[in-house]
């Protein structure tokens, strides 16, 4: 009887794993999590992914939703690429709808696949969302784990997604990886009437001065790094691919120049306003002892696309730990940085 091929194309990415370790167990599931989350609060979806974890990178295949009858094929390519002996785990996430008291809710689902042997160990987390995809993605109630032995084990609708299946094997994989744009950097200065002072609040204040209203007129582009040395403000812009933790990046500016007052993280994110999720500015700064505060500024815009008059929030937060910080810590990556010029002069506004 001659077997049904499919050809089956998705794109890949590769990208530094720094920020857990794949053999937590525990670690990973967390900042797997956290990082589904993140997505679906800025995509308002999850996308259909797999994720393979070795041992200091991360791959992600959007491998979309299957045809017809080819659910099969897509769990046995899973179960191929996930074999591969560098592979240390294993994830699939995406949308299905659950079943809930007598109706179906779309939910967020992440399952992981821990084999030994011939036996498929599992692990489940779902959580639902919103019905209505929007930009920002709404959960409801909490993240329900499980976990088992057995794909025969796991609940419908989740069962598809691990169980092996009819005749559908992968004969072949052809790599083709794809091509990242590198990442840059862009650099301006601005001149400070002092110092800034070696409080933390006062910092995020400062940096919404430098920042606000040229955001306001053109938007966020990549994140900012803003580092403070005596009467200059070093504003630094980066776009793409990092090439290392966010962290470290930071840790390697606060250690280029002189001696440094105080550093400041600018980047998008997602901030809960009155029960609403809502896009935000916010802002991080650490002093020379540590201490840290934020600034969140959230985002409403006008029909004509430019941002209302915004209002900050600004808060002091916990002190890391020593070998957490930024300013004083010696990353754990050290990177090349050549700042480029934007044309029309310096990014930071005075």
């Amino acid at each position: 009887m001659p077997v049904e091929s499919r050809k089956l194309d998705f794109p890949l990415v590769r990208s530094p794993l720094t920020e857990v370790d794949p053999e937590d167990v525990a670690g990973v599931r967390t900042w797997m999590i956290a990082a589904t989350e993140l997505r679906i609060r800025h995509e308002g979806r999850l996308k259909p992914r797999f994720r393979f974890l070795t041992g200091d990178k991360e791959e992600a295949l959007d491998v979309g939703e299957p045809e017809p009858g080819d659910e099969a094929f897509h769990t046995m390519f899973f179960h191929q690429l996930g074999g591969r002996p560098e592979i240390r785990r294993r994830f699939r996430e995406g949308e299905l709808r659950v079943e809930v008291g007598e109706s179906l809710r779309r939910a967020a689902v992440l399952l992981e696949h821990r084999p030994d042997g011939d036996v498929d160990h599992w692990w489940l987390a779902w959580r639902l969302m919103g019905e209505r995809e929007g930009n920002v993605g709404v959960f409801h109630g909490d993240w329900v784990r499980s976990e088992g032995v057995g794909s025969d084990t796991l609940p419908e609708p989740f069962r598809e997604w691990l169980h092996r299946a009819g005749e559908a094997t992968v004969s072949e994989i052809k790599e083709t990886p794809t091509q990242i744009p590198p990442g840059d950097c862009l650099f301006g200065t601005s001149p400070l009437p002092a110092p800034v002072p070696q409080d933390p609040v006062k910092v995020v204040e400062i940096v919404g001065q430098l920042t606000d209203a040229a955001i306001a007129r053109s938007g966020l582009e990549g994140i900012q790094v803003l580092a403070f040395r005596g009467l200059v403000a070093e504003q630094f812009i980066l776009r793409g691919q990092l090439g290392c933790a966010v962290d470290d990046v930071i840790r390697n500016i606060a250690l280029m120049g002189d001696v440094l007052d105080a550093v400041a993280f600018l980047f998008p994110g997602v901030v809960t306003v009155d029960g609403v999720d809502t896009r935000a500015l916010i802002t991080i700064a650490e002093v020379q002892d540590g201490r840290r505060a934020q600034r969140l500024v959230p985002i409403k815009w006008r029909p004509d696309g430019t941002i209302e008059a915004p209002r900050a929030w600004m808060r002091a937060l916990p002190t890391p730990e020593p070998e957490r910080r930024w300013i004083g810590v010696k990353p754990e990556t050290e990177i090349e940085m050549f700042p480029m010029a934007p044309e029309g002069g310096p990014v930071a506004e005075g």
